[in-house]
């Protein structure tokens, strides 16, 4: 009775436990049961998918009611999903896995899906992928690469295809018109002052471009652009930083240790 009181969350919750218990059960066994442990672990990972779809599912429904649903969705920006990690021990000739421990994590919400979801509009996204082909574009023609055949074989969809957003931008001035737009797009405007609520700056485009590309594992001398995924992350991050009056910051470098 108490098991069909639960939410589907719960119930996907309780699996994950039984499977990482399953798990540390079979680690503690003289010797080690492998074959229970790599069921266990295979249990493990197909709670955690069904974890993190349900958490997906659960933040969305609760920000659906919200008065502002886009604009509130958008500073949650995330949610906790479940994972776990093995501890690792033994001796440096025998090292083997001693535990396997829960762990909690952040995953960026998907904006198009709590859309979706909620049944608000949805064309934001294909303006936000007119803009991420001209994005690509514009990484090509400042690489030099052959800007032609990428536009040629560019996959876009038809609805995308009728959006007209001008040529391929070529300054940060026209890449910031193009990212208000989206934007404008994504965020409801405050018109009684006859402007946008929500204004990007030169700050936002640098964070598009420090975001937008990475070097790419198939292709010598080759940068792999955002996919429309992606590149709709990158705008929630934008959004998340313009709804927050946040500011943008760099990790990674090593710096000083702070001095007892």
């Amino acid at each position: 009775m108490a098991e069909a009181m639960k939410t589907p969350l719960e119930v996907a919750r309780d699996k994950f436990d039984v499977a990482l218990k399953d798990a540390n059960a079979a680690l503690e066994k003289n010797p080690v049961d492998m074959t229970a442990y790599s069921a266990a672990i295979a249990a493990l990972d197909e709670a955690e998918k069904q974890y993190a779809k349900l958490a997906a599912e659960a933040k969305y429904a609760e920000f659906t009611t919200k008065d502002n649903p886009i604009v509130e969705i958008i500073k949650a920006r995330t949610y906790t999903i479940l994972g776990h990690k093995e501890t690792r021990g033994g001796t440096k000739e025998n090292p083997r896995v001693m535990s396997v421990d829960m762990v909690e994590k952040s995953r960026d919400i998907d904006l198009l899906a709590f859309c979706e979801k909620a049944k608000l509009d949805t064309n934001w996204a294909f303006v936000a992928s007119r803009v991420n082909q001209l994005m690509c574009l514009r990484a090509a023609t400042q690489l030099g690469a052959d800007v032609k055949k990428i536009a040629t074989s560019y996959f876009l969809r038809d609805k995308v295809k009728e959006i007209n957003l001008g040529k391929t931008p070529t300054s940060n001035t026209q890449v910031c018109k193009l990212l208000q737009t989206v934007i404008d797009e994504i965020m409801p405007s405050d018109m009684t002052e006859g402007g946008v609520a929500y204004k990007v700056n030169s700050h936002d485009v640098a964070y598009l471009d420090d975001l937008y590309g990475k070097k790419s594992g198939k292709h010598d001398l080759t940068v792999r652009v955002s996919n429309d995924s992606f590149f709709r992350r990158i705008l929630v991050d934008i959004c998340y930083r313009l709804v927050t009056n946040g500011k943008y910051g760099v990790d990674g470098y090593k710096g000083y240790k702070d001095e007892a």
